[in-house]
């Protein structure tokens, strides 16, 4: 039953955002104990881009407009960004192949 509402979830994120994401249903609960839904995809994405950069957490977070945790929880899989952050860092993104700074 929970990967039927995971994978449907997926669904209407992909649909609604226009970008392909993974989604591996994870059994584990959240501080508030709710199941949660990780996006790996993403997540690795995120870590990749600050990784080539070499940037802090932190400094992604200023350059695109969100919060140093909301970067933190993004690279460790507990949420996924908004249709508005993830604009922003996909424009962040395209930015950097424009300065020849991501090659990806």
């Amino acid at each position: 039953m929970h990967k039927i509402l995971a994978h449907a979830i997926a669904n209407v994120i992909t649909s609604s955002i226009g970008l392909k994401i993974e989604v591996n249903f994870s059994s584990k609960k959240n501080q508030g104990g709710a199941m949660t839904i990780e996006s790996e995809s993403f997540s690795e994405r995120v870590k990749k881009v600050r990784s080539k950069l070499n940037l802090s957490q932190e400094d992604l977070a200023h350059a695109i407009g969100v919060s140093f945790a909301t970067v933190n929880r993004w690279e460790n899989g507990k949420t996924l960004p908004s249709k508005l952050a993830l604009k922003q860092f996909n424009s962040f993104c395209a930015t950097q192949k424009e300065l020849g700074n991501l090659n990806d």
